[in-house]
């Protein structure tokens, strides 16, 4: 009897080891975690800090350049201001003027039916080609069967009966 007790004891002192070396090595990933959380949160810092200082060098030159360009009166601007508003009321006035002619124009084309001519349609067609999979459909559809099909695509037979099945779906 005493030998089981003390193989119990033995065991649970064995396991007990290994689940503090468990929470161990845990803590252990976690510091190093952390300590790498916080060397990249400095990183960043420093980085956005040097980006802050980039900027901030940027804008004092631009406001050099801009103290050394030359000056403008109060007056040229609201000069500005003037001519440019009397122009945005002029080009509304000619925008609405040309609305009003665009409307007429589209009533009047609205009366008469286009028929396209036969060039325009052919050009639209030179450019059109295709997919395999719609000349096999449209072939299908004309009443081929699947292997000649595949004969005049150059594709497997069982290829067109999958295009065939799937359009069907």
């Amino acid at each position: 009897m005493e030998y089981l007790l003390i193989f119990f004891s033995f065991l649970l002192h064995v396991l007990t080891f290994i689940v503090l070396r468990h929470y161990y090595l845990k803590q252990q990933r976690f510091e190093a975690d952390q300590h790498k959380f916080q060397s990249d949160k400095k990183e960043l810092e420093q980085l956005l800090m040097s980006y802050l200082i980039e900027i901030k060098e940027e804008n004092d030159r631009l406001v050099s350049y801009i103290a050394k360009s030359p000056q403008r009166n109060k007056s040229d601007f609201s000069n500005d201001y003037r001519t440019s508003k009397k122009q945005d009321q002029y080009d509304d006035l000619e925008q609405q003027s040309m609305s009003k002619k665009d409307s007429d124009t589209t009533k009047e084309n609205n009366n008469t039916d286009y028929i396209p001519l036969v060039d325009e349609v052919i050009d639209k067609r030179e450019g059109y080609e295709k997919s395999y999979q719609a000349e096999i459909i449209s072939r299908y559809e004309q009443g081929q069967t699947t292997e000649a099909i595949a004969k005049a695509l150059d594709r497997g037979k069982t290829e067109v009966e999958l295009i065939i099945k799937f359009h069907k779906k």
